[in-house]
């Protein structure tokens, strides 16, 4: 029996439903954070900075680490700010860049930079001496997604729900290899994980629903997800959670 007091992430196939033969469905899949909190750690990348591919392949390599989903959930935003130099980031939108901007302005960093790290809603610096995470804090408190299709649906649970509750959710690409032909990373191959290809909000009352973007429309095939909870005016995720599919 799972222990309660063990953070879990289930990953069930629920039966597919008899439909006409001219339908093309998929199964749905339900993931669960529950227990001690789930650590969201950002990385803000871009491909035309120098100093970003070493931080690209350090958070690839949460793909092999036991934690992955279970205490953390990787994402990396790709900023704009850097496409003057030569190379225009195909991952890159302003709206990341924004994002990281924005919490400059909530004082959650002192500055904006690539690579930056922010974790849980704080910067973290860590990774420039070898650091290791911090511990998660212990907070008992459930986040559900279920996908079904392109409909993404979140819902959570505490035994006291905090008010002005903000979802967001992202998908996540991975395995994504780009040549370089211009700026500071001229001729270099770049093999990238965890790249966000989408994002959203909702302030909604729950359940939260999304459509997402059709998956032939994206650069790859081998998909994952992110969703966190966050107050209103604070950054740091009340939970998160995340997985393949």
């Amino acid at each position: 029996m799972m222990k309660s007091f063990s953070f879990t992430l289930l990953l069930t196939l629920l039966s597919t439903l008899l439909l006409p033969a001219t339908a093309h469905p998929e199964a749905s899949r339900l993931y669960i954070s529950q227990g001690p909190h789930t650590q969201l750690l950002e990385l803000y990348t871009s491909q035309g900075c120098s100093s970003c591919p070493p931080a690209d392949r350090w958070l690839s390599q949460w793909q092999h680490d036991p934690r992955l989903w279970q205490q953390v959930v990787p994402v990396a935003f790709h900023v704009d700010y850097w496409d003057w130099i030569g190379w225009q980031d195909a991952f890159a939108t302003p709206a990341y860049g924004q994002r990281q901007r924005n919490y400059k302005q909530s004082g959650a960093i002192k500055s904006v930079y690539t690579p930056g790290f922010v974790l849980d809603g704080r910067e973290w610096r860590g990774w420039f001496s070898g650091g290791s995470l911090p511990p998660a804090t212990t907070k008992k408190d459930t986040l559900t997604t279920r996908i079904a299709d392109q409909q993404m649906t979140v819902q959570y649970q505490a035994q006291s729900l905090p008010g002005n509750l903000i979802v967001h959710v992202a998908l996540l690409g991975f395995d994504l290899q780009t040549k370089i032909m211009a700026g500071e990373n001229t001729q270099l191959n770049l093999h990238e994980d965890f790249v966000v290809l989408w994002h959203q909000t909702a302030d909604q009352s729950q359940p939260w629903e999304f459509q997402m973007p059709d998956k032939n429309t994206l650069p790859t095939r081998q998909l994952g997800f992110a969703a966190w909870i966050i107050q209103a005016g604070h950054p740091q995720p009340v939970q998160v959670v995340g997985g393949m599919f």
